[in-house]
């Protein structure tokens, strides 16, 4: 009978690297865009058509124009109800951030919101990680299915 190796200390010096630099491998996996008109928007494609939608910079709160600009606060992020599961356009308002309506900025099908960014808000300044929603593409070609961005190398 061959012996089974339950040492996990050696498996996880392996993947040590990969675990301090995730974010360099989502370059071998999805295709980067940034939206044309709002260059502050960005979409993460996988190779099976599902889009990550997020933020490069959070937008400032319309509640917070009083008061002084802090690194320590939190932003908001509120979801839309009744679009889990729906077809949505580019006009689609999904989300908001900081008070600030974000559409869809696409149309497909709305596969749902970041779980790890609604229970922490303070990932969606995290690229990447800190993507707001996700989309299936309604269309097969990405020029198609994203005129509205522009393909980038890279967003990190």
């Amino acid at each position: 009978m061959a012996q089974v190796d339950y040492d996990l200390d050696k498996h996880r010096a392996q993947i040590a690297p990969w675990e301090a630099q995730s974010m360099q491998y989502l370059e071998h996996y999805y295709d980067f865009y940034i939206h044309k008109q709002d260059r502050n928007i960005y979409c993460l494609q996988a190779p099976n058509r599902v889009c990550l939608v997020g933020l490069m910079q959070l937008p400032e709160s319309n509640s917070d124009v009083n008061q002084p600009a802090s690194d320590s606060t939190a932003p908001t992020f509120t979801r839309v109800p009744n679009v889990e599961k729906s077809k949505v356009k580019r006009e689609t308002i999904l989300c908001t951030v900081n008070d600030q309506p974000i559409k869809a900025c696409m149309e497909g099908m709305f596969l749902g919101y970041n779980p790890r960014a609604l229970a922490d808000p303070s990932l969606l300044a995290k690229r990447g990680p800190g993507y707001l929603f996700m989309i299936s593409a309604q269309h097969e070609d990405p020029v198609k299915q994203l005129n509205d961005f522009e393909k980038v190398d890279t967003i990190f």
